[in-house]
């Protein structure tokens, strides 16, 4: 079957340390610190295209949270890894403005994790 789109694929170095970098996230204070070495190692591993799309999705990460009153994961993304803070911080200038919506939608709904399992949605999957 022929399809009329691409493919994103993500290579296994990528997805490998955006795993390891939302359980970092995830992680409370004394479970982010031991976990801080792994996640660093991971990140070192990227190459520039990949480091630019962890940036860009931490971006998105640390909007949201803005839009939640914190700035947590900004300061503890500054004490990882001080390149992909400053990267993430050029990514967030160039990301859209969040609508005043989303902006409400965010206050209300509780942060997504991880473990969080996906909602499904009026648009099925098994076409």
């Amino acid at each position: 079957m022929q399809t009329t789109f691409m493919e994103l694929t993500l290579s296994p170095v990528y997805r490998h340390a955006q795993r390891v970098l939302s359980q970092w996230i995830d992680a409370r204070h004394a479970a982010a610190r031991r976990e801080a070495f792994r996640t660093r190692a991971a990140v070192a591993q990227l190459g520039p295209a990949d480091r630019h799309r962890l940036a860009r999705w931490l971006a998105w990460i640390v909007s949201a949270e803005r839009c939640r009153g914190s700035r947590r994961l900004d300061e503890r993304l500054r004490q990882l890894d001080a390149s992909l803070h400053a990267l993430m911080r050029t990514t967030l200038a160039t990301l859209p403005p969040m609508s005043p919506a989303d902006v409400v939608r965010l206050a209300v709904e509780p942060p997504v994790s991880a473990d969080t399992a996906p909602r499904m949605t009026s648009v099925s999957a098994t076409r």
